[in-house]
């Protein structure tokens, strides 16, 4: 008998697991797998998402583990190094490039987000007639996004800002210019990019040769974040510094930051993030818009990442 350890899935799919995968694997829950001595070491497949992560304390209690599945594009929850010493695969989304370009939902969410922050709905959530004279903003025409980060999000982010007749620069030193929107400019720095823009979105991809140099945008370059812009990070955490941005907003330098990542999810045992400091300043009437990293959370398109990466098991199995 072959067990698959399921843990912590954003929707039930455990029927899904046990309909489209060998009849010799066997689906059981993480912790009841982590609990009996016999189904650890029958567990050989580990399925997981971004709340459940893959470090040596967890995979030291499955022996025979040879396959971990993560259907994430990012991969800051698993210790990649650790599973390559122990010679076990790790099917995950990222590469597929063809599949991801019809999964939509994430950059959907980017653009709601940076509309609610422009335009201060959280602030303006059961305010009162009288007092909408502090909640106005301003319309997005001709103004300036600076896209991190010109991926699948970024450039689908683009067309959307392009609709709205925005002006939009990107800075990513990774793509070719023959990839970029006709829209887009590319700019050679960071910090180029930050001066220029009043909205900033980090839609970039976390590269593993370069996790030394992140965050992205931290306490230095804040320093050149153009005074009033408003700061959204859909992409991993690990790219922003949060204490800069919470000290950054409580100085009034960006007007706003919306947020669907965090920097907890993907430093294993981070103590202080800030993010409930920036929640407690949306309490205080500050423009702050924090969700539960829900940008790909669609039925529709989870379901279909779902049986990508089945049949992508079914292939090792």
């Amino acid at each position: 008998m072959r067990v698959m350890a399921l843990a912590k899935t954003l929707w039930d799919i455990e029927h899904l697991l046990v309909e489209a995968t060998s009849e010799s694997v066997v689906v059981m829950g993480l912790s009841q797998v982590i609990n009996d001595d016999k189904l650890k070491k029958a567990c050989t497949i580990l399925w997981v998402e971004m709340d459940t992560k893959v470090e040596q304390k967890l995979v030291d209690q499955l022996p025979n583990l040879k396959i971990v599945v993560s259907p994430t594009t990012g991969l800051t929850h698993v210790d990649i190094d650790l599973l390559k010493s122990r010679k076990i695969e790790l099917i995950s989304l990222q590469g597929e490039l063809e599949f991801l370009e019809t999964i939509t939902s994430t950059s959907e969410f980017a653009w709601g987000l940076i509309l609610a922050i422009w335009r201060r709905l959280g602030l303006a959530l059961n305010e009162s007639f009288q007092n909408r004279q502090r909640l106005a903003s301003s319309q997005l025409k001709d103004k300036t996004i600076g896209i991190i980060g010109m991926g699948r999000i970024g450039r689908r982010v683009s067309l959307y800002a392009k609709s709205f007749e925005m002006k939009i620069i990107t800075y990513d030193p990774y793509i070719e210019n023959s990839v970029l929107p006709e829209s887009v400019k590319r700019v050679s720095t960071i910090e180029q990019l930050l001066s220029l823009s009043d909205i900033i979105l980090i839609s970039a991809s976390v590269i593993q040769s370069d996790i030394d140099n992140y965050p992205l945008l931290g306490a230095e370059q804040f320093e050149y974040v153009k005074h009033g812009s408003v700061v959204v990070n859909v992409a991993r955490g690990i790219l922003l510094d949060e204490c800069a941005a919470l000290g950054n907003l409580e100085s009034g330098k960006i007007a706003g930051i919306g947020l669907d990542v965090s920097r907890s999810e993907d430093i294993f045992h981070l103590e202080d993030s800030c993010v409930d400091k920036l929640r407690a300043l949306g309490q205080q009437g500050f423009n702050v818009i924090i969700t539960p990293h829900i940008g790909g959370a669609s039925r529709d398109a989870y379901q279909r990442v779902v049986e990508f990466m089945i049949t992508k098991l079914n292939t090792l199995l």
